[in-house]
């Protein structure tokens, strides 16, 4: 059996503006409740292996299955990716190619990365939304001494979390619901 190795997996790092100040944020792709902060992106890096090791130790102890690294990871991407589509939409790109004075391979290659950043966008925004969503509800009911009834059972394409709980609404396709119980 090979010698557990941290650094297999996926961890960025990059700086943040904090509640602190700016902030090297170091984050693991595969263990998504690990966020680690520090002043230097090395100590971040570090900080962020210490926790990945930690966590496996204490998997091991709890006989628990603990993730492994990205199997992607290490994969060879060649760069080409062949695609089969509807004649009329590669007549559509063509011409929305030459329009714009380029190649359809660049205009393709430009409608992806736009695609990929947005999706990226959207995930972040959904994720500070529904923090923010709760922390004001949380903060009404405080504030006013309204009992809030309800569940929280949320989740958007692409984000694996649900929070379940009373004293909150329900949160439904990004709005907000629910029922108000004043005594």
């Amino acid at each position: 059996m090979s010698k557990f190795d941290a650094t297999r997996y996926s961890i960025l790092v990059r700086k943040e503006e904090t509640e602190d100040g700016e902030l090297f944020v170091a984050r693991v792709a595969e263990l998504p409740d690990v966020t680690v902060y520090a002043e230097a992106a090395g100590e971040a890096y570090d900080h962020a292996l210490d926790v990945i090791e930690t966590a496996k130790e204490m998997f091991d102890e709890d006989g628990m299955d603990f993730p492994s690294p990205e199997e992607n990871r290490d994969r060879a991407y060649s760069g080409r990716l062949p695609l089969r589509v509807p004649k009329s939409l590669h007549r559509a790109l063509v011409k929305n190619a030459d329009r714009e004075g380029m190649s359809l391979n660049a205009y393709a290659l430009y409608l992806l990365s736009g695609s990929v950043a947005y999706d990226n966008v959207l995930k972040m925004i959904r994720e500070v939304t529904i923090t923010q969503v709760i922390a004001n509800i949380v903060e009404f009911d405080d504030d006013y001494g309204i009992e809030l009834e309800g569940v929280i059972n949320f989740n958007p394409p692409g984000l694996e979390s649900s929070w379940v709980g009373s004293g909150v609404p329900a949160l439904t396709s990004g709005l907000v619901g629910g029922r108000y119980a004043q005594d």
